[in-house]
């Protein structure tokens, strides 16, 4: 999947805002408070309301660039990425991509199924997020 969308945010206010989302899903998953030096490489534990448990790892944290972190759970590794391009002082393009490496042959063929059907509505509520970041500056 991959979506480009611009916005009327500066690319640091972006940022700011993937951050705070990162420190406090942490905060909630582990109980510690890391600061943003901290975040490149840091790896926890998640569980979803569901009770299912995924892995998160995150990859590379650039400020005001790029963010890129793995998720993992026993059947997939998906890998998601935040590329942030400034435009100008007030605002900046995001394109996000996502990749799933799904592990055996019955899950990539569900994947890709579900991926197929649920693909545009995941995109939608993406970009609804990101309009919901632009809203609250």
């Amino acid at each position: 999947m991959e979506i480009v969308k611009r916005l009327k945010v500066p690319a640091s206010y972006f940022f700011t805002k993937v951050v705070e989302s990162i420190v406090m899903d942490i905060k909630q998953s582990t109980g510690d408070s890391l600061a943003l030096e901290e975040l490149a490489g840091c790896e926890y534990e998640k569980k979803y309301p569901n009770g299912q448990r995924v892995k998160i790892r995150i990859i590379e944290l650039v400020k005001d660039k790029t963010y890129t972190f793995e998720t993992s759970n026993a059947r997939n590794v998906f890998v998601s990425s935040y590329e942030i391009k400034t435009l100008d002082e007030g605002s900046c393009e995001i394109h996000y991509s996502e990749t799933v490496e799904s592990h055996g042959t019955l899950n990539k063929v569900n994947d890709a199924l579900v991926g197929f059907m649920f693909g545009f509505f995941k995109k939608k509520q993406f970009k609804k997020m990101l309009e919901q970041v632009e809203a609250s500056y």
